[in-house]
């Protein structure tokens, strides 16, 4: 993607929003010794208001995560919206350590994302996504909560993360952005094209990683309503 894309458009309202969780929740940023240089490009990029992982994340609506360009290892953040992890957990980790909780992620898929990250180069971001449903739509949740085993449309909601990598040109570091979008489910009902694509997808999805998305209570349910919404295209 082109660089210029990196980062979406927010509102004074959602970046408020963010600010107020990481000051409501100060353990949301830290960041190890020898990455203050890394930090304050980033900041340069961002137009931050300080030098700091912490003055970057208050100044756009993504969380922020700094990994070392050379050993991949995860040296700072500012995350207000993590989705069942915590910075403090995280850093100082390398990738396997830092996606180990991931279902199918050791193995060929830490090696695919290894070798994108080390192919990344300042001149493109690379971009995905990644979804989870949850029966809680607070954004801050750094803990694991029992997943939902009830199917009520309008009781659940569906998280999506936009996810953009990309290499610093002056310190190589690599920096990872998050912004965090949910709706409620029965929101797709006027959907129904997101609503057959989000059913292919948990058609595709593994018993293991459908547990760690927290759909497995419900997803045949889910499905049958999925469906249901598609039909009546």
């Amino acid at each position: 993607m082109a660089l210029d894309a990196w980062l979406e458009p927010a509102s004074p309202a959602e970046l408020a929003r963010k600010v107020a969780d990481l000051d409501a929740h100060p353990e949301a940023v830290g960041w190890l010794p020898g990455s203050e240089t890394a930090q304050a490009e980033l900041a340069g990029l961002v137009a931050a208001a300080g030098t700091t992982i912490g003055s970057c994340g208050r100044a756009v609506v993504d969380d922020l995560c700094l990994l070392d360009g050379d050993t991949l290892v995860l040296v700072a953040g500012a995350v207000a919206h993590p989705n069942r992890w915590r910075l403090a957990d995280k850093l100082g980790l390398p990738l396997l350590g830092v996606h180990g909780p991931v279902p199918c992620y050791p193995g060929r898929l830490a090696d695919q994302a290894e070798r994108v990250l080390r192919s990344l180069r300042p001149s493109r971001a690379v971009e995905r996504r990644s979804w989870a449903l949850l029966d809680d739509p607070t954004l801050h949740q750094p803990v694991a909560s029992e997943p939902p085993t009830r199917f009520e449309a309008d009781r659940l909601w569906l998280r999506v993360e936009r996810q953009v990598l990309r290499r610093l040109p002056a310190t190589g570091a690599v920096v990872f952005a998050i912004r965090t979008r949910q709706w409620r489910v029965d929101g797709l009902a006027g959907h129904p094209e997101q609503a057959a694509g989000l059913a292919a997808s948990l058609r595709s999805t593994p018993p293991d990683l459908a547990g760690y998305k927290g759909v497995v209570g419900v997803r045949d349910a889910l499905l049958a309503w999925l469906d249901q919404v598609e039909a009546g295209r």
